[in-house]
C-alpha cells in the first residue's frame, strides 16, 4: 500500500454516515477525508464533486454529477435502488452481505414465540394468573422440532436459517429458482411449485430479493393452500407477498398467523417517522407480529459490514478484485 498517495475521498450519505462513520474509520487502513452529508442537502453536491467512494443505499438517475466516482458502495444488500445506467463511467458497484446470521436468529426465535408464546404467557403470569401452568391443568404449548420449514429463496439467509432449523429438529425445504439438494435440505422445488409446497409447510419464510420474478409471488393462491396454523414469516422483501391477500387471509384466520419485519411503506429521510407501514391495519390483527425491519441490525453484523467495505476501498485504490461486485 503507498502510505504516500493522496487520501482518498469518501462521501458518506444518509442518517447512517453520521452514526457508523467511526465503523469505517476504525477499519479503514489508508489515509482519507471522509463526509457525512444527506442527499437532500446542498453539501451533498459538493461532496461529489471530488469523491472517489460514495456509500449510499441508493443512485437515483438524478444524482449530480460525480466526475471522479470510481465506486459507489453500498452498505447493505438490496440493490433495487441503484440505478446502474447513471453511474459514472469506470464507477464500480458493490454491496455487502453479513446479515444472515441476525436474520436467521431472528427467524428461529419468531417460530419459537409462535411455537411456545412466552411472551403472552410472561404478560399473563405477571397479572397473577396461574392458568398456563401444568400444575392448574394449562394448555400446552408446541415444538420447532418434526415442523416443517419452507424457505422461499436459497440464498445467504436461507443457508444461515437452515443450518439453525436443523440443530432444532425441524425439516428443511427450499423453494428457489436454482435447485440443489444439499444437507439439510429434505426437498428443493422450483417458484412455479410453490402454491403446492406450501400446503405441507408449518413455517413459510420469505427470504428472497425483490425482483420482477419475485415481485406478488406469495399471492391469494399460495396463501390460500396453507395449512390454517401454518405461519408466514417475511424478512425478505415486502412486495414479494401480495399485501391485500395476505392481510385478507389473515383477518379471516386462514392461516394461523404472520411474522412480518419488511413492508409496503417506509419514511424516506428526513420525513416523518409515523408513516404507516401498509395501506391495511395490520396492527389491528391479534394473529401478526410486527417489526420495523430490525432482523439484521444487529452491531456484529456492521461491524462485519464495515470492515467489507474498507476492504473494497483499500483494493479499489490498489486495483485489486472488488468484492461483491454487482456493477
Amino acid at each position: 500500500m503507498n502510505r504516500d498517495a493522496p487520501p482518498v475521498r469518501v462521501a458518506f450519505n444518509g442518517v447512517m454516515g453520521a452514526r457508523y462513520s467511526e465503523l469505517l474509520q476504525a477499519s479503514l487502513a489508508l489515509p482519507h477525508a471522509l463526509r457525512c452529508v444527506g442527499a437532500d442537502s446542498d453539501a451533498w453536491a459538493d461532496a461529489l464533486a471530488t469523491a472517489e467512494v460514495v456509500i449510499s443505499m441508493d443512485w437515483p438517475a438524478t444524482s449530480p454529477p460525480a466526475p471522479k466516482l470510481r465506486l459507489l458502495h453500498l452498505p447493505g444488500a438490496g440493490t433495487d435502488s441503484v440505478d446502474v445506467a447513471a453511474l459514472p463511467a469506470g464507477c464500480a458497484a458493490c454491496n455487502v452481505f453479513e446479515h444472515e446470521v441476525p436474520i436467521a436468529e431472528y427467524c428461529v426465535r419468531a417460530m419459537l414465540e409462535h411455537a411456545i408464546g412466552v411472551t403472552a404467557t410472561d404478560r399473563r403470569f405477571r397479572s397473577g394468573d396461574w392458568s398456563d401452568s401444568l400444575v392448574a391443568g394449562g394448555p400446552t404449548h408446541g415444538e420447532l422440532q418434526g415442523r416443517v420449514l419452507g424457505i422461499l429463496g436459497y440464498g445467504r439467509i436461507g443457508r444461515a436459517l437452515a443450518k439453525r432449523a436443523d440443530a432444532f429438529g425441524m425439516e428443511v425445504r427450499a423453494v428457489t429458482a436454482h435447485p440443489v439438494l444439499e444437507p439439510p435440505l429434505a426437498e428443493t422445488v422450483t417458484p412455479d411449485r410453490l402454491a403446492e409446497a406450501a400446503a405441507q409447510y408449518d413455517y413459510l419464510v420469505v427470504a428472497c430479493p425483490l425482483t420482477p420474478v419475485t415481485h406478488g409471488m406469495v399471492d391469494a393462491r399460495v396463501l390460500a393452500t396453507m395449512k390454517p396454523e401454518a405461519v408466514l414469516i417475511n424478512v425478505g422483501r415486502g412486495l414479494v407477498v401480495d399485501e391485500q391477500a395476505l392481510f385478507r387471509s389473515l383477518e379471516r384466520g386462514d392461516i394461523g398467523g404472520a411474522v412480518i419485519d419488511v413492508w409496503y411503506r417506509y419514511p424516506g429521510p428526513p420525513g416523518p417517522r409515523d408513516v404507516r407501514p401498509s395501506q391495511y391495519n395490520f396492527e389491528s390483527l391479534p394473529n401478526v407480529w410486527m417489526t420495523p425491519h430490525t432482523s439484521a441490525w444487529s452491531t456484529p453484523m456492521l461491524e462485519r459490514r464495515f470492515a467489507i467495505i474498507a476492504d473494497n476501498i483499500v483494493r479499489m485504490r490498489e486495483g485489486r478484485p472488488l468484492l461483491n461486485r454487482f456493477a
